[in-house]
C-alpha cells in the first residue's frame, strides 16, 4: 500500500498539478464515504459538478457537497498543495464568499499540508463559530489508518 506522500507524487507525476487537484477531489469524496469516522457522519457526498442543488453553475470554492445524517449541508474545499505550499488568506476568502449562503450549514476545508500564512490562520480562526473546520488530510490518514 501506498503512502499519502507516494500517492499524492503519482497523482501530480500522472496528472499535472491542475488535473491532480480534480483527481484529489474525487479521492476526498471516498475518503469521507469510507473512512470510519467520516462515513458514520456522512449520509450523502457529491462533486460539485454532480450536486443537484447547486447554488451556482461555476465552481468558485466548493468542490464537495454533503449531506450528513442530520441533514445539514457541508461545502468542501480540497486543496492538493504541493508540500511547500501554505494556504493563503486569499484560498480561505475565496470559500468562505462562495459558502456564506443559506444553502450551507457548515464548511470542510481538507488540505495536504499543514502550512499556513499567519492572516489565513486567523481568518479561519475568527470563523470557527461558524462551523469551519480546517484539517489536513495526512493528519486525517493517519488517524484513519491508526484505530
Amino acid at each position: 500500500m501506498a503512502t499519502i506522500d507516494e500517492f499524492l507524487i503519482s497523482l501530480r507525476a500522472e496528472f499535472g498539478e491542475q488535473a491532480a487537484g480534480k483527481k484529489f477531489e474525487v479521492f476526498c469524496k471516498w475518503f469521507l464515504e469510507n473512512d470510519p469516522e467520516w462515513s458514520k457522519k456522512v449520509d450523502k457526498v457529491w462533486l460539485w459538478d454532480d450536486y443537484p442543488n447547486k447554488w451556482q453553475r461555476q465552481d468558485l470554492g466548493t468542490d464537495l457537497v454533503f449531506r450528513d445524517r442530520e441533514g445539514l449541508i457541508w461545502a468542501v474545499q480540497a486543496k492538493c498543495y504541493a508540500e511547500v505550499s501554505r494556504t493563503t488568506k486569499s484560498d480561505l476568502n475565496s470559500f468562505l464568499a462562495d459558502t456564506g449562503r443559506k444553502e450551507v450549514d457548515k464548511r470542510l476545508w481538507l488540505q495536504t499540508t499543514n502550512k499556513m500564512e499567519a492572516k489565513a490562520e486567523k481568518t479561519q480562526t475568527s470563523k470557527a463559530g461558524q462551523s469551519f473546520a480546517l484539517s489536513t488530510l495526512i493528519r486525517l490518514l493517519v488517524h484513519a489508518t491508526t484505530r
